[in-house]
């Protein structure tokens, strides 16, 4: 599948042969059989959006008219399947990549259909080609574990990669940096490249279990997505600064990083053994110190079960201490802290039912002189004797007498 130019398409192709149309909300507009029952292989956009080309394993490539959905050319000459298709992003030049190693890749003129070149460098099938943004370089992908890049100005191979291991299955030039891309394989690997050096700068080995069929980078380069035969797209970033090359995700070989596991492990296993000799040291002093006691154990203090112990908080908190003045004494008497009366504060879990009057007896009876009368068949209930207090006793407040009629009248003034 691809975007087209404007980015208001997306089309897809599938294993029957039929290409889809799809709006950016996923609406499915229109479908048409290009090739008939053959899968598609590769889609790629004119610059202009008007035409789209197309590759298949029928061994042709077709150039379509988007809008009236009708083929203009039929592009023929590889002796096999057509795996790849990519149309030039500025003008109107077409290769494709084949099985056919004899041809693997061709340059098409798209308005006539005819062969402009054909490069037979690559040994065996050519799986992805890709055009650089300038528009001069030419990567090409193969399943003898190169990359080639040629410059088309020259019509001349400039350099030749290597570093995979198995078939090289997908290659992305960075939007940003123009001499940076990357490369998938078949084993699963992911490579960085730079045009200027035939070594990769980095390579890992495991990014993913099976072949790298698909590598995009985001527009503005700080992410590379791939799609793998293993059913999962993963995101890549570059390392953090500060970041150190032993970091797992970061461009390393798993080899480097196996060999640092296993520095990590003896250096752990050493600084273990060294804090048991430690503890093993310690627990030997408190055996010498428990002989010297004659037999001395370590008391364990039990801690009470959660009900009893909220019990025991209960109790103590119903039983607790009055609040008085600076020194902790009623009315600044001078009685110690043991000899204070304590006064019970009210229970967390309500008023006992030991504290409520009985229901049948009837409430009390309130004189015209406020006083409190109990029916003449009851006894008032036996209050305890009011606590005597020790101490002098506080002083009383008498009212001022009203004097004002001593005040002579403004009239009897002389």
């Amino acid at each position: 599948m691809t975007w087209s130019y404007n980015e208001q398409w997306l089309v897809s192709g599938d294993h029957d042969g039929f290409i889809k149309y799809w709006q950016p909300n996923m609406n499915n507009v229109h479908m048409y059989q290009a090739h008939k029952d053959e899968p598609i292989r590769g889609l790629s956009f004119a610059p202009t959006d008007i035409k789209l080309v197309s590759a298949s394993d029928d061994g042709t490539a077709r150039i379509w008219d988007f809008a009236r959905c009708t083929e203009e050319r039929a592009l023929k000459g590889h002796g096999s399947e057509v795996r790849c298709v990519k149309w030039h992003p500025t003008k109107g030049l077409v290769v494709t990549g084949s099985r056919d190693s004899q041809q693997p890749v061709k340059m098409w003129d798209p308005k006539s259909g005819q062969c402009l070149a054909t490069l037979q460098d690559h040994k065996s099938s050519v799986l992805a080609v890709e055009w650089n943004k300038n528009g001069h370089w030419l990567l090409t992908a193969s399943r003898d574990h190169l990359i080639k890049l040629y410059d088309i100005r020259m019509m001349k191979e400039m350099r030749t990669f290597r570093g995979h291991k198995k078939e090289v299955t997908a290659v992305a030039w960075h939007p940003i940096h123009e001499g940076l891309f990357v490369s998938g394989g078949g084993d699963g690997s992911l490579a960085y490249w730079l045009v200027d050096n035939e070594k990769e700068v980095g390579l890992l080995e495991h990014a993913h279990d099976q072949a790298v069929w698909a590598l995009e980078f985001h527009p503005l380069g700080h992410v590379l997505a791939s799609g793998s035969n293993d059913n999962n797209t993963k995101f890549w970033a570059r390392n953090r600064p500060g970041d150190t090359q032993e970091d797992i995700f970061g461009l390393v070989s798993f080899a480097v990083v196996a060999a640092l596991d296993k520095e990590s492990k003896s250096a752990a296993s050493q600084a273990m053994a060294a804090v048991h000799a430690a503890q093993q040291a310690k627990e030997d002093e408190e055996n010498k110190d428990g002989l010297a006691g004659i037999g001395a154990k370590r008391t364990l203090i039990k801690q009470p079960p959660a009900k009893k112990a909220q019990r025991q908080f209960e109790r103590m908190w119903n039983v607790s201490k009055p609040s008085g003045g600076e020194d902790g004494h009623y009315g600044g008497g001078g009685m110690e802290e043991d000899e204070m009366p304590r006064r019970t504060k009210g229970s967390l879990l309500g008023i006992p039912p030991s504290a409520l009057p009985p229901p049948s007896m009837p409430p009390p009876i309130i004189s015209p002189g406020g006083r409190l009368q109990w029916p003449p068949n009851m006894a008032p209930p036996i209050l305890p004797p009011p606590h005597i207090m020790s101490g002098p006793p506080p002083p009383r407040i008498y009212p001022q007498k009203d004097e004002s009629w001593k005040t002579p009248r403004p009239s009897e003034v002389p």
